[in-house]
């Protein structure tokens, strides 16, 4: 298989096994998903290539076209969030998945997404420990930080199908794409990051007990969590789950309480209180993703042009500008997106 990405590099993959079809026939989602595990013939680097498109009027757009232009804002969106947390010494957040290449096919309306292979899979869904649990969420919360400090104030598609293992063990959030499209679109909440925090609960929910949580409605950790995870966990657990979203930590306060769970310090789980979530998506506070629904109109105007080659872009903290094209010639190298990049100030670290 040979491709020219968005990047404007050539690839040449060799497909292998597939990893997941939806089969549009009985898709209500309304739109098609392919993903296969490939091999760059040049590198020997395994990486994976999820294919979506148009299936069925059933996805809220009005024609394939329009859903495409859906699609590479995700593309946008996804590149905006490893653009705005690099830093000298890591080009990716460490626990987002990396998006490598875009590549745009016009005559059947697709998009397909080359990201980084996790060799490790899903993480645990049961049998896991206390630390397990813990430390999986603890690293979500450090994803969903940078995606917040990137300007999208909500990720809004973090669950078991969207979370993997790197072969360093390192927990990586995935979830771009149509699926993340489409969980914003039938959230039945005001858009927040509390919509994240929900979520991270009902994935304690799910390595507890192997079993997904309603999405919506009152759920509570049931009494066999209790002989895997310590009163205070169950507790921070079941305030995640709150069905108001003004009852639910923030970000950071969850991470933070988390981590003092692991270290053995006592911790105030807030009844109904905490501060609010990282990246001005704070608690209570309803806004629409600035670029998951807005139409990023610069990227897109790039991607169609399939522009490539290096490009100034601007530094994550908005200071000067720098050249750049990395070794896989990614979206980095696409001049519009440097407007993209802005600095929101989201602490990166436990506050003490």
């Amino acid at each position: 298989m040979e491709l020219t990405g968005a990047s404007g590099k050539e690839w040449k993959l060799k497909v292998g096994q597939q990893l997941r079809n939806n089969n549009p026939t009985s898709l209500q989602d309304g739109y098609l998903s392919e993903t296969y595990m490939v091999k760059d013939r040049e590198s020997k680097t395994s990486y994976v290539l999820k294919t979506q498109g148009f299936a069925s009027p059933n996805c809220g757009s009005p024609n394939p076209t329009s859903f495409m232009e859906v699609l590479i804002d995700e593309a946008a969106i996804w590149r905006k969030v490893g653009l705005a947390n690099a830093t000298p010494g890591s080009a990716w957040p460490k626990n987002v998945v990396q998006l490598v290449d875009v590549f745009l096919n016009r005559q059947t309306n697709q998009i397909s997404f080359l990201s980084e292979s996790c060799s490790k899979g899903h993480v645990q869904r049961r049998g896991a420990n206390q630390q397990y649990i813990i430390m999986t969420i603890v690293q979500l919360c450090d994803a969903l930080i940078a995606v917040y400090n990137s300007g999208v104030p909500v990720h809004g598609n973090v669950g078991y199908s969207s979370v993997f293992v790197a072969e360093d063990g390192s927990v990586k959030l995935s979830g771009f794409g149509a699926g993340r499209r489409k969980m914003l679109e039938t959230t039945r909440e005001p858009l927040s990051s509390a919509v994240d925090v929900r979520a991270l609960g009902a994935l304690m929910y799910e390595m507890c007990t192997g079993q997904p949580a309603s999405r919506s409605g009152k759920v509570v950790m049931p009494p066999e969590c209790e002989t895997i995870l310590s009163a205070s966990a169950v507790q921070l657990a079941n305030a995640a789950l709150a069905v108001a979203p003004d009852a639910r930590p923030g970000i950071m306060d969850l991470r933070n309480m988390l981590t003092d769970i692991l270290a053995g310090r006592p911790v105030q789980i807030p009844g109904g209180a905490g501060a609010a979530a990282a990246g001005g998506g704070g608690k209570g506070k309803s806004s629409k993703p600035s670029g998951g629904i807005q139409k990023q109109k610069s990227v897109l105007a790039s991607l169609r042009a399939g522009s490539g080659g290096e490009s100034s872009d601007s530094d994550a903290d908005g200071r000067g500008s720098r050249s750049s094209k990395n070794s896989s010639g990614m979206l980095q190298s696409q001049p519009s997106l440097r407007d993209m990049v802005k600095k929101s100030g989201v602490p990166r670290q436990p506050s003490q």
